[in-house]
């Protein structure tokens, strides 16, 4: 795989220096089948992502730019679908990723002097303390994923009305390469619910949904700012429970 450069923001004329192309080598080995009726079918995987320049977003005093660092990234995942009746289906997936940044070095703006614990300083610049970050994680990359959904058809005269829970959690993750004790943060999950009315006739159906059951307001982003905003930390959260009716017309 390859993904070209770029200019970094503020930079013009013969000072211009950029971010370098991204290449990637992935390997991916897997297997997938079923039973003959159906009531069976999974597939899974094992890769191996070997990065060379992969492009990171990192922070700078007065905006936000690309940098480049090797790295890489193996894991497994599974998914499956199990189906006991023609009414009654599980479905599910899990996920297991570990990323490690390999021979990456820079200042971390939101730590310029390398106060923060477990900091590897390399050297000390004008600018701040430049950090040694290999074999960190890569950002917001958590190691476990996993979904499980549920649903069943229920016919009722000339409808089926098919209910369906879904649940999706993932572990902790950290939101810089730097590592910090700040920039980890805890895992979160979700829980949706849904129901569909369709006629035999199947030109509608109408769904009824609630997405996020439970209202959790777990944090999904963190973004930093620059110091010439005072280094403060903008953070995405679940959206908070949502509710709704939509409708689908065939014609």
């Amino acid at each position: 795989g390859y993904k070209a450069g770029g200019i970094k923001p503020g930079e013009a004329g013969a000072d211009v220096r950029g971010f370098e192309q991204e290449f990637l080598n992935a390997y991916e080995v897997g297997l997938k089948g079923g039973t003959s009726d159906g009531s069976f079918n999974a597939s899974d995987a094992a890769f191996y992502n070997d990065y060379e320049g992969l492009q990171l977003g990192q922070t700078t005093p007065t905006s936000a730019l690309a940098v480049n660092s090797d790295a890489k990234v193996w894991g497994v995942e599974a998914e499956f679908a199990i189906r006991p009746s023609s009414r009654f289906q599980v479905d599910g997936s899990v996920s297991y990723l570990n990323s490690e940044i390999v021979g990456f070095e820079s200042i971390d703006e939101t730590d310029p002097f390398g106060s923060a614990p477990g900091t590897v300083a390399v050297a000390a610049t004008p600018a701040g303390v430049i950090k040694d970050a290999d074999g960190n994680p890569l950002p917001f990359s958590p190691e476990i994923k996993i979904a499980i959904g549920a649903q069943w058809d229920i016919p009722a005269g000339n409808w089926t009305i098919t209910p369906r829970v879904d649940h999706y959690l993932q572990s902790e993750f950290v939101s810089s390469a730097f590592n910090k004790p700040i920039d980890r943060f805890d895992g979160y999950g979700q829980t949706d619910l849904k129901i569909l009315l369709a006629p035999d006739s199947d030109q509608f159906e109408i769904r009824g949904y609630v997405k996020n059951l439970f209202d959790n307001d777990d944090f999904t982003r963190v973004l930093p700012a620059g110091r010439l905003v005072g280094r403060f930390r903008e953070v995405v959260i679940l959206e908070p429970r949502t509710y709704g009716v939509e409708a689908t017309f065939r014609f």
